[in-house]
């Protein structure tokens, strides 16, 4: 059975429409993960800080807990530079389109 260009034309520009709102459904999801990720560690680095201006430590063994939670917001700083590399390559496979790699600085 022999497609038609019309009908092929048809097909594509759908499977084109489909794809892209699905890149930009993606995007707009990543961007959301980067705005969450930055909030955190926002967030971790003023808990951190109160901990650590209030001399906090452990009941039992009196460590101190702000060099912990200081750690823990370097990690979630560390995954939101990742997610924003992740960002800027998927805003560029949009920007490009589907089909071609990412366009390559002079």
């Amino acid at each position: 059975m022999m497609m038609g260009s019309a009908t092929f034309a048809r097909r594509y520009r759908g499977l084109k429409e489909l794809f892209g709102n699905f890149l930009l459904a993606m995007a707009s999801g990543i961007l959301m993960v980067f705005a969450v990720l930055v909030l955190m560690a926002w967030q971790f680095q003023i808990y951190a800080s109160k901990l650590a201006q209030g001399n906090e430590t452990t009941w039992v063994l009196q460590i101190r807990v702000a060099p912990f939670w200081y750690f823990v917001d370097a990690v979630v700083w560390c995954a939101a530079a990742v997610q924003a590399i992740v960002c800027a390559r998927d805003l560029a496979l949009l920007r490009d389109g589907p089909g071609r790699p990412p366009s390559q600085p002079a």
